[in-house]
C-alpha cells in the first residue's frame, strides 16, 4: 500500500494476479489452442461476436426487461466466467492485492503449494487507452478491433455499472482491445510466503473478503466448487476467526477462537503468538509469556515471539529478562535489515535503561492511573492502550526531568499538555496512538533534520508523526517548543 501510495496522484487501474508468471491478457486468447491463431485478432473477435450472437439467439441478451447492448452481453456472460476479450482490473489496490494473495488454481502443480503473486498498474493516459462513452457502447465490437492511424490496437476502458452485485463490490473496470498482452506500467511482486498473513491483514482490517467480492449465488458457489479445496472448519478457520477479532480489539474472543485452533493443532507456534499478543492486551502479561515461551520452543527464530516476549517481561518490571529477548530480537532484525523494528526494538531497549537508572520515572501503569477513571475505559477499549500508556509515561517522565511547568487534559480524542490553558504536545488518538505538535504549517522548518518527518492536519492544528517516531528522538523539537510557548514567541496558539 506504500508503494501504491508513492505512485498517486496518477490514476491507476489495478490488477491482481495469483501467480507472478501469468501476463495480463484477456481469457478468450486462451481458446485459440491451434498455435497459427494463438496471436490472430480477427479470430478473437469472431469468438466474441459468436458469443454474442448465441447469446441473443438464446435470450440471454436481457435483465428485468431490460436488453444489453454487446458489451454488456459480454459483461454478464464473463460474470458466469464464459471467456471474453475483456480483462477485468480494479479501482481498488486493496480488492488487487486480496487476488494476488489467492491460491493459483489454474495449474494442478500449484493446488496444494502457493506461487509468488504480484499486482500489475496500468496507469490511465487519455493518450492511449480511450474510454468508452455511451456512443461507443452502442457500436458493434468490431469497432474496438480496429487499428489506430499508428498501426496499433488502441486500449478501452469502460465502468460498467451495477450490471451485477459483483462489478460494484469489487470496484471493477475493464480493458480491451486487439492486443493480446496488456503490458503494466509498474508491478509489486507479493512472495507466496507472505499471501497468508496479508489476507488476514486485509480481511482484519476491513470487509475485503470473499463474501463481499463475491456477494451473489454464483459466487457462492464458484468458491465450493470441485477444483477449491475443501479446508473444514477446523485449525485456518478458528485462527483466521481468532486473528479478526483482535484486530478489531475483541481479545477474549479473539483467546477462544485461539484456544480451538490450539486443541486442533498444537505444533503451529505462529498461533501461540497471536493468543500471547491478544493476553498481552488484556494485561494478562504472564499467561501472555507462557504463550510466547511455547512459541518459542516450536520456531526458535522467530523475531517478533522474543519481541513481544520481551515487551510482557518489560510490563512486569523484569527489566534483565526484558533486555534479553529485546536484544535476540534486535540480532535476528538485523539479520533481516528490518529498519522499523530495529528502531522500534533499540527505543524499547533505550527505555529499559532508563528504568533501570531512574527508578522514579512514569511506568505506562503508573501513567493509565493517572488518567481519569471516567474516560479510562474508552482509551482502553477504542485504541491500543498499551502503546497509549507507554507514550503517555514517556511525555510525562521527560515533562518532570525538564521540570516543565505544563498540566494536562483528557479528552475523548486525546490527551494534551498545556502551558498555561495552550496546547503544546501530546497523543492524537485519531488513528491509534501518534505522537503530536500543535503548531501551524509554518512550523515545518522545525522538523527538517527529522528521520520520521511529522504530516500536519490543518483542522486540528496539528503536526502528527508517524508511530515509529520517538518521544526520545524528539526530545529537543519538545524543549524548543515548550521554550517559544513560555517565552511567548510560539505563533500557533
Amino acid at each position: 500500500m506504500e508503494w501504491v501510495d508513492r505512485l498517486r496522484p496518477r490514476e491507476c487501474l489495478f490488477r491482481g494476479l495469483p501467480n507472478q508468471e501469468h501476463s495480463i491478457e484477456a481469457s478468450a486468447w486462451r481458446r485459440l489452442t491451434n498455435e497459427q491463431d494463438s496471436n490472430n485478432t480477427d479470430k478473437l473477435l469472431e469468438i466474441n461476436k459468436g458469443l454474442i450472437r448465441d447469446a441473443r439467439d438464446r435470450g440471454h441478451d436481457k435483465k428485468n426487461e431490460q436488453e444489453f447492448r454487446d458489451l454488456e452481453i459480454l459483461a454478464e456472460l464473463q460474470h458466469f466466467r464464459a471467456s471474453t476479450f475483456l480483462v477485468d482490473f480494479s479501482y481498488s489496490a486493496e480488492v488487487a492485492l486480496w487476488f494476488a494473495c489467492q491460491q493459483d488454481f489454474k495449474n494442478p502443480p500449484n493446488s496444494k503449494q502457493l506461487s509468488d503473486g504480484k499486482v500489475d498498474i496500468v496507469f490511465f493516459d487519455p493518450d492511449r487507452i480511450v474510454e468508452v462513452t455511451p456512443k461507443l457502447l452502442d457500436e458493434d465490437i468490431s469497432l474496438f478491433f480496429e487499428m489506430d492511424g499508428d498501426g496499433e490496437y488502441p486500449l478501452y476502458r469502460w465502468e460498467p455499472g451495477e450490471l451485477n452485485t459483483r462489478i460494484p463490490a469489487q470496484h471493477s473496470v475493464f480493458l480491451f482491445g486487439g492486443t493480446r498482452i496488456i503490458k503494466p506500467d509498474a508491478e509489486c511482486i507479493i512472495p507466496a510466503g507472505n499471501k497468508r498473513v496479508i489476507l488476514d491483514s486485509i480481511e482484519g482490517f476491513s470487509r475485503t473478503n470473499e463474501a463481499t467480492l463475491f456477494p451473489d449465488f454464483d459466487g457462492f458457489v464458484y468458491h465450493r466448487t470441485q477444483n477449491r479445496p475443501y479446508v473444514p472448519e477446523g485449525y485456518e478457520s478458528y485462527r483466521a476467526a481468532g486473528y479478526r477479532a483482535s484486530q478489531r480489539g475483541d481479545y477474549e474472543d479473539a483467546i477462544s477462537h485461539f484456544d480451538e485452533a490450539i486443541n486442533l493443532n498444537s505444533t503451529e507456534a505462529d498461533v501461540y503468538c497471536l493468543r500471547g499478543e491478544a493476553r498481552y492486551y488484556l494485561l494478562q502479561y504472564q499467561e501472555a509469556i507462557s504463550d510466547f515461551n511455547t512459541a518459542i520452543k516450536l520456531k526458535d527464530d522467530d523475531l517478533n515471539y522474543y519481541r513481544l516476549r520481551g515487551y510482557a517481561k518489560f510490563a512486569l518490571s523484569q527489566f534483565n529478562e526484558a533486555k534479553d529477548d529485546l536484544e535476540k530480537a534486535l540480532e535476528l532484525a538485523d539479520q533481516i535489515e528490518d529498519t522499523r523494528l530495529i528502531h522500534s526494538i533499540r527505543s524499547k531497549l533505550h527505555q529499559i535503561d532508563l528504568q533501570t537508572t531512574q527508578g522514579d520515572l512514569w511506568t505506562p501503569e503508573r501513567f493509565k492511573e493517572w488518567v481519569p477513571e471516567n474516560i479510562r475505559e474508552r482509551y482502553d477499549t477504542r485504541v491500543g492502550h498499551e502503546e497509549l500508556y507507554h507514550l503517555g509515561a514517556k511525555l510525562k517522565s521527560l515533562i518532570e526531568e525538564k521540570e516543565w511547568e505544563l498540566g494536562c487534559r483528557f479528552g475523548i480524542s486525546y490527551f494534551v499538555f498545556r502551558f498555561d490553558n495552550r496546547p503544546t504536545f501530546g497523543v492524537n488518538l485519531f488513528s491509534n496512538p501518534k505522537l503530536a505538535i500543535w503548531g501551524t504549517e509554518a512550523d515545518e522548518s522545525k522538523f527538517s533534520e527529522l528521520e520520521y518527518k511529522p504530516t500536519y492536519y490543518p483542522l486540528h492544528r496539528q503536526w502528527v508523526f508517524p508511530r515509529e517516531a520517538t518521544v526520545e528522538e524528539l526530545r529537543d523539537i519538545l524543549e524548543s517548543i515548550y521554550d517559544e510557548v513560555r517565552a511567548g514567541q510560539a505563533s500557533f496558539f
